[in-house]
């Protein structure tokens, strides 16, 4: 089973209210700007399940795909990420490893 850095981020304020909150992002927090100010905890690192995969340069972000090659977007679900799968209309929890 491949694992996935994933880092739990939060914006405090921003231009656009719609951009506030917490979410789940493949990438760090990319620094505060004159419009946005936020942090992230890190990353912790999560199992992804077989049947999705992680590319590291898709567009020069990272991105899950699934088995018939479908982005999976992650969601901010009750402070656990999850993935959004287009294609069974369904989302699907990731699990912390646990050292």
């Amino acid at each position: 089973m491949q694992t996935v850095i994933i880092f739990r981020c939060e914006c405090f304020s921003a231009k656009f209210p719609s951009q506030l909150g917490k979410f789940f992002s493949l990438v760090p927090w990319s620094g505060n700007t004159p419009d946005k100010t936020g942090r992230d905890d890190g990353g912790h690192e999560y199992y992804l399940p077989d049947v999705y995969k992680l590319n590291k340069e898709f567009d020069y972000f990272p991105v899950i795909f699934n088995s018939n090659l479908t982005i999976c977007n992650l969601y901010y679900l009750n402070s656990n990420p999850f993935l959004w799968d287009p294609d069974i209309f369904d989302f699907i929890r990731l699990f912390r490893v646990l050292l």
